[in-house]
């Protein structure tokens, strides 16, 4: 799972960085198709540009290159966002889950 945006682009996907998420919150945005990334945000201050990389585990702060892994998501869950949330995803795969 990749975002890609350019420096001052916004779009390509939503996602949400933050230390740690209540286990409601983190199932919620998954649901609506939004990326909860979960790692130590210590190293990150507002503004900063970051890559993420999901699939290879990581944040790396572009301007202080620092690399930060992250809590890895399901991949059922991103097969979730990737659809665009739940509901995108029961009408994409419905006749496979029955």
């Amino acid at each position: 799972m990749r975002c890609k945006t350019g420096p001052g682009e916004g779009g390509g996907c939503d996602l949400i960085v933050a230390s740690s998420f209540a286990r409601i919150f983190y199932r919620n945005a998954i649901n609506v198709g939004i990326i909860p990334i979960e790692c130590n945000t210590a190293a990150i201050e507002d503004g900063d540009q970051l890559e993420i990389d999901i699939e290879g585990g990581y944040i790396k702060t572009i301007k202080k290159n620092i690399k930060l892994s992250l809590r890895p998501i399901p991949a059922f869950m991103q097969n979730i966002i990737m659809a665009g949330g739940l509901v995108n995803f029961l009408k994409n795969n419905s006749k496979e889950l029955l």
